[in-house]
């Protein structure tokens, strides 16, 4: 990580805890994140891609920066922090790696078949083409659905809102019952025609 995105990801720390950040605060942080984990991914893919051939090496080196890009942006993007929630994150988080990883794969194969000779220089410029739209689409995915506010905000609120949901309840069926009128005396048919007959003298 050079000293410039460390000191970038620093203040983008210094967030309240659940304090929703700006648009552009989370675009920065994204794009600081990406900029971290496309060179990460880079020297993973050159590394491995001797032994185990493009598609296992670009494999496990998207899924390598895409568990750290889904940590890094879950903290210093999207200003989320603690346990709670982790292990969904992570797996929402997976998904959308698999549907990236799908895009980056599949223009591999067509590359492959349009030029099978091509050199790793032209292999890292369409997977760089194909992971520059996989961002996109990770950056949507991320702020609709994995770190989406509301969602956080209602999972959090869930047992309170129901708790006082019952309570709003219990008081409301117990003011029904203080406010019922109480049970009148009922004349029967024999007292009313003796009143009616009094009268009548």
């Amino acid at each position: 990580m050079t000293a410039r995105a460390e000191h970038i990801l620093n203040k983008l720390s210094r967030t309240k805890p659940d304090e929703r950040p700006s648009f552009l605060r989370q675009i920065i942080g994204f794009l600081v994140v990406g900029t971290i984990c496309t060179a990460t991914y880079v020297v993973l893919y050159f590394v491995l891609r001797a032994d185990l051939g493009t598609q296992l090496a670009n494999f496990l080196a998207s899924l390598t920066t895409a568990i750290m890009n889904t940590a890094l942006n879950r903290t210093f993007t999207f200003n989320i922090r603690g346990k709670a929630n982790l292990t969904t994150h992570h797996t929402q988080g997976i998904l959308v790696f698999l549907f990236g990883w799908f895009l980056t794969a599949l223009s591999l194969i067509v590359l492959n078949y349009v030029n099978p000779s091509a050199s790793a220089l032209v292999e890292m410029l369409v997977l760089t083409a194909a992971n520059f739209v996989a961002t996109v689409l990770r950056f949507t995915l991320f702020k609709v659905w994995v770190f989406s506010f509301s969602s956080q905000r209602n999972q959090r609120n869930f047992g309170a809102s129901t708790a006082v949901a019952a309570a709003a309840a219990a008081m409301t069926i117990a003011t029904v019952g203080d406010a019922s009128p109480s049970e009148a005396p009922v004349a029967s048919p024999t007292s009313i025609s003796a009143e009616q007959q009094g009268r009548n003298s």
